[in-house]
This record gives structure tokens, C-alpha cells and sequence, in this order.
């Protein structure tokens, strides 16, 4: 009984090391031929391209300033004790005034007109953000394309050195047969020399493309070894009319319109801040000498002598 159980576990112990090697083995054939889909790398860069990736930091920065602009400007209390510390009848507090007050600033449509030009670059940078991407993308295909095309340019390069080395052969045995000359032997051996270098140079250019298409999704090194599709078989074109009928949806026309708005906005903000906004204060008056209080408020209103902002309001005119 207890010799079965020892080859019971002797064979479960085989089966699990025979599991674990053929699933290593199974890994390492998938990672050494792991392919990449013109989808999957436009994926990649919408998800790891480190200059996308920077956008969202410069949205979120812009909601701070949208915040930042719809904050209103904070009261000033003001405390003022006049008649005190004198001569005669104003020695020491005897005659002390002592006001409280709060002033605050009237700003009028300042405020919402920051809050415009806020929301408005927000939607410059989304914008933006969405040509960006299309950009990306559209160079990650072109990288793509590049690669496919060093791909063929390897194979045309492959069947030119097997011809090049069945020629030299040939001729190698035309010359043992004494039927030409060593020179022509040379010249083939030349034109195979020529054909390696050729063959090299495809190498490095393959290596080049490959990282460049890494590249963007910030990967140093390549991950992948094969590249899926065929670059000869081209998809139908659309007709004009429907490629025409998209150019309204086209980024670089809505980013134009929006940053138009942004202008407009922001001439419309400098407008208000030539005027000088009026500040306003209330409070309470305590006379010491009758112990009595009083309530005064203040209105001060700027003199403005000509247009303080006209280098700002002509900037984004």
C-alpha cells in the first residue's frame, strides 16, 4: 500500500513538473513571437504617449483656474480709533472715535467675465487635447506603414541575395569548367557583396522603424517581433462627397472657432477691467466721550483720467 502511494506521487509530482514545463515553454514561444496589431499600437499610444498623457494635467490645471476665476474678492475689515493719545480734552481715550468697518469691492460683471475666458481656454485645450490625439495617432500609423514597408523591403532584399548567390555558383562552375573567365567570377562575388550590405542596411532600417514606432508609447525598447498586415492590399476611398460632408468635424477648424471665442473673451475682460471697480465699507462709530455709537459707510468711487487698459484692449483686438 504504502509503494503505490510513492508512485502515485511520483507521478503526479511528473505530470506537475511536464505541466509547468510546457506552460514556460508555451510563454516563452508567445513572448518571442508576439505580434502587433496596427489597432493594438494606436491603442498603446492613446493610452501610454507621454505628451497625451501631459494634457491631462493642463485640463486639470485649467479647472483650477476656472475656480480660481469665480472667486469673489474677500472683505477688509478696517478698525480706526481717532482723537486719542492727544493734548487738553483728547489726553489718553477720553475723546477716543473708534469705527468699525467692512469694505468689500463692487466688481460688476468682472468676475463672470474671468470665468468666460476660463471656461473658454478650458475648451481651447480640449481641443487641442482631441488634435493631439488624432496626431498621434495618424503618426503612429505612418510609423506602422514604415515598418511593413522595411518588412517587404527585407524580403525584396532576401530573394535579391539568393539570386546573387546562385550566381555566384554558376559562374564558379562555368569557371572550373573553364568556360569563362575568374573575372567574371569577381564581378559576381561583388555584386553578392553589394547584395549583403543591401541586405544589412534593411536590418538596421527594420531596427530603426521598430523603435520609432515604440517610441510612441514611450517604450525604449521594442516588445513586439512581427507586425500584422499587408501593406499592398489598400482599403477603398471614400467618396468626395462624404469626405467633404466630415469637414466640419475637423479639430483644427473647431479649435480655430474656439480660440476666435477665447479672443473675443478675453478683449471683452480687458474691456472691464478699464473700469475701475467701487469699493464700498460699513460699520459702527464708538464716540468715548458719550458713550455713543453711530453708523457710518463709505462709497469711493475712482476718478479715472482716460482708459488705464487700452495696451491690454488692443492686444486682443
Amino acid at each position: 500500500m504504502k509503494i503505490t502511494q510513492r508512485i502515485l506521487r511520483v507521478l503526479i509530482q511528473a505530470r506537475t513538473t511536464v505541466l509547468l514545463t510546457t506552460l514556460c515553454t508555451s510563454t516563452a514561444m508567445a513572448q518571442s513571437s508576439l505580434s502587433l496589431s496596427l489597432e493594438q499600437a494606436i491603442t498603446q499610444t492613446m493610452v501610454h504617449n507621454p505628451a497625451l498623457q501631459t494634457l491631462g494635467y493642463e485640463l486639470r490645471a485649467q479647472d483650477g483656474r476656472i475656480l480660481q476665476a469665480g472667486l469673489k474678492p474677500q472683505p477688509v475689515l478696517n478698525v480706526t480709533v481717532e482723537n486719542a493719545l492727544g493734548t487738553g480734552v483728547a489726553q489718553a481715550f477720553s475723546q477716543a472715535q473708534a469705527t468699525i468697518s467692512i469694505a468689500w469691492v463692487v466688481e460688476g460683471d468682472l468676475r463672470q467675465r474671468r470665468i468666460d475666458v476660463a471656461r473658454i481656454g478650458s475648451e481651447v485645450l480640449v481641443n487641442e487635447a482631441q488634435r493631439s490625439r488624432l496626431d498621434a495617432a495618424a503618426q503612429t500609423a505612418r510609423y506602422y506603414t514604415r515598418a511593413l514597408e522595411q518588412l517587404l523591403h527585407r524580403d525584396i532584399a532576401d530573394a535579391a541575395l539568393a539570386l546573387a548567390q546562385d550566381a555566384v555558383e554558376a559562374v564558379r562552375n562555368r569557371v572550373e569548367a573553364g568556360l569563362t573567365s575568374t573575372s567574371e567570377l569577381a564581378r559576381a562575388q561583388a555584386e553578392l557583396a553589394k547584395r549583403e550590405l543591401f541586405r544589412e542596411d534593411v536590418d538596421h532600417e527594420i531596427t530603426t522603424a521598430n523603435h520609432l514606432l515604440a517610441a510612441q508609447w514611450g517604450d525604449l525598447t521594442p516588445q513586439f517581433n512581427e507586425l500584422e498586415g499587408a501593406p499592398l492590399s489598400l482599403p477603398d476611398i471614400e467618396p468626395f462627397e462624404t469626405l467633404l460632408s466630415r469637414l466640419g468635424q475637423n479639430p483644427d477648424l473647431s479649435l480655430y472657432l474656439t480660440q476666435t471665442r477665447l479672443r473675443e473673451s478675453s478683449l471683452r475682460l480687458e474691456q472691464a477691467r478699464a473700469k475701475t471697480p467701487w469699493s464700498v465699507s460699513t460699520g459702527v462709530r464708538r464716540i468715548q466721550g458719550s458713550a455713543d455709537f453711530g453708523l457710518v459707510a463709505e462709497l469711493n468711487i475712482p476718478l479715472s483720467f482716460g482708459n488705464k487698459n487700452q495696451g491690454n484692449i488692443m492686444f486682443w483686438q
